[in-house]
């Protein structure tokens, strides 16, 4: 009788070593394969995958993402991962949330996050202007940071006992809206080649929102504005201040500009002269606000999540809205002016309208 040969004895070893690999480290994924899912002495289960979009129009890829989904009847489970293009889970028939935004809740600076254990009434809400020492014109004013960058995306999928039965493996796309708006700021200015400065605060915007829930309306905040940039007219005496800033936008339940009411924004301008005197412009300019097109279609059902950019007009057609600054001499400047008004030597003037 022919004996084995040590050939034989090895490409045995070699044999019982690679179904070995297969049952320990690749079980899961050639399971799925098959179409047939067992996970953590489950008989079966289903797997759903999530594939994550964030560059439709978030631009790009956040470095981490914080991801919550849950059942109706199964509970809430929770992921954090870097792995911002996909994530699975394993789940028994149920209706499942799923709800996805940028980062944790702890890696932002401007942002707090209340009810974070509850998908449900999450809420992230803008934190103040700690480091900002309010000048006269401010009051008593506390004014919020502008936000970092937040994104959320929703999904929503029905697993049924067949799914489980058969181990399906259930893939859907999520698309990552972005919660913030660009408020842009433009304000014509009269004399404009007297002004050195100018600083400037805007009341009645939101605070935040609920994340599950952006109908909701939240409290409001106001904001700081100090980064200007100046473009000349022709004449090289008028000109326009411009600016824009990270918000939240207008509050859900004033979201409507057809009937908003003047008094629900006020903004102050406090433009500081060559002279070093200021002068104080205060309006009210709820009902001047629109909003530009960003190419998002609103009617769909994501449009309470979608981002309206803000656009605010102070242009000297405006009843009763127009600014002119005097004419000053700079400080530090030979002579006397015999022309300077007495409110150039008593400093603030507040101009209401």
């Amino acid at each position: 009788m022919r004996q084995p040969s040590f050939t034989h004895f090895f490409t045995g070893w070699l044999c019982l070593l690679l179904l070995g690999l297969l049952a320990s480290c690749g079980e899961d994924s050639f399971l799925i394969r098959r179409g047939y899912y067992h996970d953590n002495g489950k008989e079966k289960a289903c797997l759903l995958r999530y594939n994550y979009d964030w560059t439709k129009y978030m631009q790009r890829n956040p470095s981490g993402m914080s991801v919550r989904l849950k059942g109706n009847h199964t509970g809430e489970q929770t992921d954090l991962t870097n792995n911002v293009t996909r994530d699975e889970f394993v789940v028994d028939a149920d209706t499942f949330k799923l709800m996805v935004f940028n980062l944790s809740p702890s890696e932002f600076g401007s942002l707090t996050f209340y009810n974070e254990t509850d998908m449900d009434s999450i809420r992230v809400k803008v934190n103040p202007l700690y480091d900002h020492v309010n000048q006269t014109w401010e009051g008593d004013l506390t004014h919020a940071q502008e936000p970092e960058t937040i994104g959320v995306g929703f999904a929503t999928v029905v697993v049924s006992k067949e799914n489980v039965e058969r181990g399906d493996t259930i893939e859907r796309k999520v698309t990552v809206y972005p919660l913030l708006s660009t408020l842009h700021l433009n304000v014509h200015v009269m004399g404009l080649k007297n002004m050195k400065n100018l600083a400037a605060s805007l009341t009645g915007m939101a605070d935040g929102l609920y994340l599950s829930h952006p109908d909701l309306p939240t409290d409001t905040c106001n904001l700081y504005l100090d980064n200007w940039t100046t473009t000349m007219d022709s004449d090289a005496t008028n000109g326009w201040m411009t600016t824009s800033v990270q918000c939240f936008g207008l509050p859900q339940n004033h979201r409507d500009l057809a009937n908003r009411d003047s008094l629900l924004n006020t903004l102050k301008l406090a433009f500081t002269l060559r002279d070093n005197t200021q002068r104080l412009y205060t309006f009210h300019v709820g009902d001047l606000f629109h909003y530009d097109d960003d190419g998002i279609d609103l009617s769909t059902q994501v449009s309470a999540y979608v981002s309206l950019n803000l656009r605010l007009v102070i242009d000297a057609g405006l009843p009763d809205r127009t600014i002119t600054l005097p004419d000053v001499i700079p400080s530090g400047g030979s002579g006397f002016n015999a022309e300077v008004d007495p409110w150039e030597e008593g400093g603030n003037t507040d101009v209401t309208f």
